[in-house]
């Protein structure tokens, strides 16, 4: 309310309402299991209403209380030089595509990496069983090429069908 000399002069209704697009890429770092960090001084914008209105679960939910907001602005402060990993053009639908797509990145590398590992462990048990066999000197290089020909294609399939 607005008061003039402790009387009142006009009473104010807001309501808070969310925009279809905003939710839209929220729900795309919910589903990501990115969280959402808010900073905010408002009493009436609670990490429950957040939430509720962009229909987020409350975990995924969080702002920074009040003693932490100094040190939230010198983490964003301006800097002169950096290196950019990201550029973004400053709408939201470009930072959560940047975060979907890191975190996509991220799973396709540990992906990639356990395959690859696991190819190169069959490789030393191979080797390992061939020489005490000895049958070392039947292994070619052509089937050597063969071997990892197949792992990284079976490495690239994979990761192309892998599920988000």
């Amino acid at each position: 309310y607005l008061s003039v000399s402790g009387n009142i002069a006009a009473v104010f209704s807001v309501a808070l309402m969310p925009d279809v697009q905003v939710a839209e890429q929220l729900s795309e770092l919910a589903e990501n299991g990115i969280s959402l960090i808010v900073r905010n001084r408002d009493c009436a914008v609670t990490e429950t209403r957040i939430s509720r209105l962009f229909d987020l679960p409350s975990d995924m939910v969080k702002i920074i209380p009040e003693e932490l907001c100094q040190f939230c602005d010198d983490l964003t402060d301006p800097v002169d030089n950096g290196g950019a990993s990201v550029i973004c053009n400053g709408k939201l639908s470009s930072v959560t595509n940047a975060l979907s797509n890191i975190k996509l990145i991220h799973h396709s590398s540990l992906t990639g990496l356990v395959l690859q590992s696991t190819s190169a462990v069959i490789a030393i048990v191979f080797a390992l069983v061939f020489m005490f066999i000895g049958m070392i000197t039947s292994v070619s290089p052509l089937m050597i090429i063969l071997y990892h020909t197949v792992w990284a294609f079976l490495t690239l399939f994979i990761m192309k069908v892998k599920p988000r």
